[in-house]
């Protein structure tokens, strides 16, 4: 991501994740933070790749690919809550 991109997610990140943000980190850390994730995507994109099973690694879009990653995340850290939770 460009440094645009990388501000909107963090500036985002910080207003969807109020309620669990450090209380000793700073913007500079988000920013720090944010930058190194993504970093680690660029560099490690060949391995994420692989993680997917055959078809699905080539048969999705790139886009698919990181939605399916995200949700992942989100899920993982109690974020993204399914209907069928209810």
């Amino acid at each position: 991501m460009d440094a645009t991109n990388r501000f909107r997610t963090r500036a985002q990140f910080l207003r969807d994740c109020a309620d669990i943000l450090a209380p000793t980190l700073i913007k500079p850390d988000y920013d720090a933070a944010f930058a190194g994730i993504d970093d680690y995507f660029d560099a490690h994109q060949a391995e994420i790749n692989q993680a997917f099973p055959q078809p699905f690694r080539s048969a999705a879009s790139t886009e698919l690919k990181a939605a399916v990653v995200s949700y992942m995340a989100a899920r993982r850290a109690n974020r993204l809550h399914a209907k069928e939770d209810e």
